[in-house]
């Protein structure tokens, strides 16, 4: 039995559909609505405006990285590794839409939006604040403080990397992504070795 998409979903799909032919800046929800046949009223009932479209479309490599943890034997990988699995199943469900979401990310670092800058940040540390959970981090105080930049600039890094890569093959990314970790280990190790 095939499952209907929800009309959120329809409305992100639209909108990641449009962003792609023509950038975020040019992404109109009166045409959005037309598209779709349904009404302004109906669009706002699900978004309040178009930014939390855009944050759907985050959300949604969100989703994937949390389902990462379901995969069997995730619990018994080293950290570093369940970190890399996380990540790349955000890049992975994204991947089909990077276009897009280069453009979402282009719109909302405008200097022009700062409000939208400051909403990223909030967002960008609710991924880190879940990549944490997903990657079973139970650090506290200092550490979990250092965890947290570290893997903001971590995932920052290599979301631009990402974003540079041409076509699906994600090799570059994930490289990058093993190289900074590794780096990231060795540090960690450093500042709290286990003996």
């Amino acid at each position: 039995m095939v499952e209907e998409s929800s009309q959120e979903d329809r409305i992100v799909d639209a909108a990641l559909e449009m962003a792609a032919e023509r950038g975020w800046s040019r992404v109109h929800l009166h045409e959005i609505a037309a598209g779709l046949d349904v009404s302004l009223a109906e669009i706002n009932a699900c978004f309040a405006e178009k930014d939390d479209i855009g944050n759907a479309v985050l959300a949604r490599g969100d989703a994937a990285m949390l389902m990462a943890a379901d995969i069997e034997g995730y619990r018994d990988l080293p950290p570093p590794e369940r970190l890399e699995a996380a990540m790349m199943a955000w890049f992975k469900v994204l991947t089909p839409h990077k276009r897009a979401v280069r453009a979402i990310l282009g719109y909302k670092l405008r200097l022009a939006h700062v409000h939208l800058m400051a909403a990223l940040v909030v967002r960008l540390s609710r991924t880190v604040q879940w990549l944490r959970e997903v990657t079973l981090l139970g650090a506290t105080g200092r550490r979990q403080q250092m965890e947290e930049v570290g893997l903001s600039v971590l995932f920052c890094s290599t979301v631009i990397c990402w974003l540079g890569e041409s076509g699906s093959a994600d090799e570059r990314t994930r490289n990058f992504l093993r190289r900074g970790l590794a780096r990231s280990d060795r540090l960690m190790g450093r500042i709290w070795p286990t003996n």
